[in-house]
């Protein structure tokens, strides 16, 4: 499911900046130096999802990642 604020989508910009207020770094790509992958379905078998759980890092479903950083999402 989408994530809305205000019942508004939140875009990808939006995210990224939002996500980088709250002092982190976003990455493109899923590797060691990441600490967590940020997820729409946390039962996701993508091959981020995949790799995610090759390298031990922890996933966390998106709704439950924005509300943690007190993003008042709908």
């Amino acid at each position: 499911s989408v994530v809305t604020i205000q019942g508004l989508p939140l875009e990808r910009a939006d995210q990224e900046r939002l996500a980088a207020k709250a002092g982190l770094v976003i990455k493109g790509n899923v590797s060691r130096k990441c600490d967590i992958l940020v997820l729409a379905d946390p039962d996701s078998r993508s091959g981020k999802s995949e790799l995610a759980d090759d390298l031990g890092l922890r996933k966390i479903a998106e709704p439950v990642f924005w509300r943690m950083l007190g993003v008042p999402i709908d």
